[in-house]
């Protein structure tokens, strides 16, 4: 996965950003939640070519702004975290003709978000949330179970203790196909290795999905297939100064006191896109 740089403050309006104001179409009006009429949040806007180049393939373009809006109101009608829903607008804005949109109207939300540049990505090891093991090797999810249910996981210092007893004997010997997997040689090795094997909770592109309640993914109003995972917003506050890079959140409460969310694309059509999120 990649989890962004940020800068000290805010950018040009058509840098890479979390928050703030950025680029709109050619007379267009800042964008508005559909039924409850509250100016929307700039989540992000970013540069698609600053964007890893497996991200710019599939949102099917090399230049323009990748823009995520979200009506943090919840004031009106329909299912804020609902697939489609209309308090969200996820588009390609086209370079061409693009002007900037000048200072953002306030949204009708409880927290103030600060303007921060994107400076650029940072690559970090990811896993399968365990909603996904399934696409797992079967060597793999059962030895992946034991790790996480047997083993004590210690943020942020990213250290994993064995419990006394049989039960950690047991994990022993069912964690070494997942040894045998990642190519380790000791049980040593795989607590260095943690982070190959843990989701990332924070705000992220690619990579997999972290669950906040269940497996949210949604269908594909064209193919009918699942659709596919692009990037993850957080809102959950006591991640917020989290020091680990990709376990932070620069949106708390963003569209709930805590969770995530996650943002999905159709496999068939790269235009269609869409942002489910759950409590946490």
């Amino acid at each position: 996965c990649f989890v962004p740089r940020f800068g000290e403050g805010g950018g040009a309006p058509e840098a890479s950003k979390f928050g703030g104001a950025g680029m709109l179409a050619p007379g267009e009006a800042w964008p508005k939640g559909g039924s409850t009429g509250c100016p929307m949040q700039l989540v992000f806007q970013l540069r698609i070519d600053e964007l890893p180049g497996t991200l710019r393939d599939l949102l099917g373009a090399e230049t323009g702004w990748w823009q995520f809006f979200y009506d943090p109101s919840s004031s009106g009608e329909g299912e804020p975290w609902a697939p489609f829903s209309d308090y969200q607008l996820l588009r390609v804005l086209p370079a061409d003709g693009a002007v900037p949109a000048g200072e953002a109207p306030a949204p009708d939300s409880v927290e103030d978000y600060s303007e921060r540049a994107v400076l650029g990505w940072q690559e970090l090891p990811d896993a399968p949330h365990d909603q996904d093991d399934e696409d797992l090797p079967d060597a793999v999810e059962e030895p992946l179970d034991v790790l996480r249910d047997t083993l004590i996981w210690m943020p942020p210092n990213r250290r994993l203790v064995f419990g006394e007893g049989e039960a950690s004997e047991r994990a022993r010997e069912a964690l070494q196909p997942m040894l045998d997997w990642m190519r380790l040689e000791s049980i040593d090795e795989l607590k260095e290795a943690v982070e190959l094997v843990w989701c990332r909770s924070g705000d992220k592109l690619l990579g997999w999905p972290y669950w906040s309640q269940g497996n949210e993914t949604p269908t594909c109003p064209k193919s009918g297939e699942p659709m596919r995972f692009l990037a993850q917003i957080s809102a959950n506050r006591n991640e917020e100064q989290d020091p680990e890079p990709g376990e932070g959140c620069h949106f708390p409460m963003l569209f709930a006191a805590d969770g995530t969310g996650q943002i999905l694309q159709s496999p068939v059509d790269p235009s269609v896109m869409t942002f489910v999120w759950a409590c946490g």
